[in-house]
C-alpha cells in the first residue's frame, strides 16, 4: 500500500533540509537554521525584558545613561547584565523577576519567581534602579532608596548641569 510516512517540513520556512525535528509546542517542526533563529529573538526578548543589555568586554561595565560603574554578568542565555555592585539583599524584599543571583560560574540568572529559600540573598540589575531611567508605579522604598542613591553617586561623578533628572 505504500509508505504513510512523511518527512516533516519546517512550520516556518517550509524545507526539508534533513535537520527537521519536532521542538514542542508552539513551534512544531523546525529546521537548525529556523530554531536557532527562535532561540535568538527568544534570548533578545528575554535580554530585553530582565535588563540585560550591557555591553559585552571588553567595554567597561558602565551604565551608559548615568555613566556609573557597576558589575556585569554573563546571563545563560548568553548577553551581559549590569548588576548593582556591593549590594546583596534579602531575597524576601526584592519583588519577583528582580532577583538575580550570580552561580559560581560567575553566571547571572534572574530566579524570577521561583520560591525563595530562607535566608537567601539576591541582587538586582541596575537598569531598575539607575537614576535616568523611569521610576516605576508603585516600586517601593527599595528600589527609591538605591535610585536616590545612585543619584547621589552620579552626581559626584558629573558635573552639575549633567546630572540625572535634571534638563
Amino acid at each position: 500500500m505504500g509508505d504513510s510516512h512523511t518527512t516533516p517540513v519546517c512550520t516556518h520556512c517550509k524545507r526539508d533540509d534533513g535537520t527537521v525535528r519536532e521542538r514542542g509546542s508552539p513551534w512544531g517542526p523546525r529546521c537548525d537554521t529556523c530554531w536557532e533563529g527562535d532561540q535568538h529573538r527568544l534570548d533578545n526578548w528575554q535580554a530585553l525584558s530582565e535588563g540585560a543589555t550591557a555591553p559585552p568586554p571588553p567595554a567597561e561595565p558602565r551604565c551608559p545613561e548615568c555613566t556609573l560603574l557597576q558589575d556585569r554578568y554573563e546571563t545563560s542565555y548568553r548577553r551581559w547584565v549590569l548588576l548593582e555592585p556591593r549590594l546583596l539583599l534579602p531575597a524576601e524584599v526584592v519583588p519577583p523577576w528582580k532577583r538575580w543571583t550570580v552561580r559560581p560560574d560567575g553566571t547571572a540568572v534572574n530566579t524570577q519567581n521561583r520560591p525563595i529559600r530562607a535566608g537567601e540573598k539576591c541582587r538586582i540589575a541596575h537598569r531598575v534602579v539607575c537614576p535616568c531611567g523611569p521610576t516605576p508605579e508603585g516600586e517601593g522604598v527599595l528600589f527609591t532608596v538605591v535610585r536616590e542613591e545612585n543619584r547621589r553617586r552620579a552626581g559626584r561623578e558629573r558635573p552639575p548641569d549633567q546630572l540625572p533628572g535634571t534638563a
